[in-house]
């Protein structure tokens, strides 16, 4: 499959990018390059190539990828923390209002 300048400039209109003509030349070269390498992957026979498995789908038994979560909550050490905020409201730290 080889693409023109005119199939580059629908995609890039329909991903809302602007193109210039030099760079949609560079563009049509760049992918028509990255086509090539694809189709010549696709010629490769995976006939006789065996399946990749995902191993955590592969077990059923949970224990293998899940933990407990357990906090460890240390006065000591969450004062300790507080103390470097600049503002703190019932032990959290204030911050400045991002977006509104």
């Amino acid at each position: 499959m080889i693409l023109n300048q005119k199939n580059i400039k629908n995609i890039a209109n329909i991903a809302k990018i602007d193109l210039q003509d030099k760079q949609l030349e560079l563009m049509t070269h760049e992918i028509n390059n990255l086509l090539k390498i694809i189709s010549k992957i696709d010629l490769i026979n995976t006939d006789k190539v065996e399946e990749l498995i995902n191993p955590i789908l592969s077990y059923q038994d949970e224990t293998l990828f899940l933990r407990k979560d357990e906090v460890n909550f240390d006065q000591e050490s969450n004062k300790t923390i507080l103390k470097n905020a600049p503002e703190i409201n019932n032990n959290l730290f204030l911050v400045p209002i991002v977006i509104e």
